[in-house]
């Protein structure tokens, strides 16, 4: 089992916000600040035209190309699964399909609530879990559009009970190879319908973000290419700060009953945990002895999705191994106030 790294990963800043966001606390961070309505824009089709509202500039989240959905091959043998967690295995378990990938859910009204990406068009889609059954509900929209170029989904209430959505802007730039960043913040009231409140963590390189919200909000975002995971606390206001780094692949956040937030990642074959009262200092805790990937708490129960290998048939139980020690806070690296 891979010991923590106290190795600093690749600086990320976080731009402070310059105004507010619109029925959240979170705020919008480009730097234009909006005193009328937006601007109209006409667009013509053949001898119709009609008017509609421009999207507000949110840079590296709205500003993102937004293709077409087709299908994507890279994700089509993915398979998506999702167990009880009992003792240290994953137990109970059922494949919720093929060709789903990177989820992430919770509960709502005793239905668990599922947002995970799908190879038939390349789109985060909504789906529920229900008496063993998943339903698809089908692909979410962004500001009115469905369309490819989100990746990495973490859904969690927002502080007015919205549905927040933090995702990696994972292809800005069309036919140009880039590294995926910055992460955005998007709200929905339905789970369905999502609007652009703001880049919640701006810097490129970093993938498959966590978030746990409270008064301080805690990130985990995985250093693009890098087995290692930065832990972040601040607010989206004030912007983050990196308070630890660990080794592993996919964090999961999730705030435990006694307030504590537990952190997942994928180790060497099976997956490591630790434990946090407040986000800054963290300590290894019982692994979940199952071999398996991109771990998902369905916050409010005892499921978790993850990620087997294609034919493995589920999470395998592994005997042995065990936690790596302390996650070690890594040299000060603050993001401007």
């Amino acid at each position: 089992t891979a010991a923590p790294t106290t190795t600093a990963a690749p600086t990320i800043t976080v731009a402070p916000t310059t105004s507010a966001a619109p029925t959240t606390t979170a705020a919008s961070t480009t730097t234009v600040t909006t005193t009328a309505p937006p601007p109209t824009s006409t667009a013509t089709h053949s001898t119709t035209t009609t008017t509609v509202a421009s999207r507000p500039v949110v840079p590296g989240c709205t500003d993102i190309v937004r293709r077409t959905p087709a299908f994507e091959k890279g994700i089509a043998d993915h398979e998506l699964w999702i167990g009880r967690i009992v003792a240290d295995q994953i137990t109970d378990q059922q494949m919720l399909g093929s060709g789903w990938s990177v989820g992430d859910g919770f509960m709502i009204d005793g239905v668990a609530h599922i947002w995970a990406m799908n190879a038939a068009d390349n789109v985060l889609h909504h789906a529920t879990f229900a008496n063993d059954e998943f339903t698809d509900l089908g692909p979410i929209s962004v500001d009115g559009e469905v369309f490819q170029g989100f990746i990495d989904p973490d859904v969690f209430r927002l502080p007015d009970g919205g549905i927040g959505l933090a995702a990696v802007n994972g292809m800005r730039v069309e036919g140009t190879r880039r590294q995926p960043g910055p992460v955005c913040l998007m709200r929905s009231d339905d789970g369905q319908n999502f609007e652009t409140v703001q880049v919640l963590l701006d810097g490129s390189g970093v993938q498959d973000p966590a978030v746990i919200v409270g008064d301080e909000w805690v990130l985990a975002v995985q250093v693009f290419n890098q087995e290692t995971i930065q832990l972040l606390v601040g607010t989206p206001d004030g912007g983050f700060e990196t308070t630890a780094s660990v080794l592993g692949r996919d964090p999961d956040l999730v705030m435990e009953s006694d307030g504590s937030i537990r952190l997942t990642v994928c180790g060497d074959g099976m997956l490591k945990t630790y434990i946090s009262s407040e986000g800054r200092s963290w300590e290894s805790s019982d692994p979940i002895r199952s071999l398996t990937c991109g771990p998902a708490w369905i916050s409010g129960s005892d499921w978790m999705l993850h990620l087997p290998k294609p034919g493995q048939g589920g999470a395998i139980p592994t005997p042995g191994g065990g936690s790596g020690g302390s996650a070690n806070p890594p040299p000060a690296n603050s993001a401007p106030a």
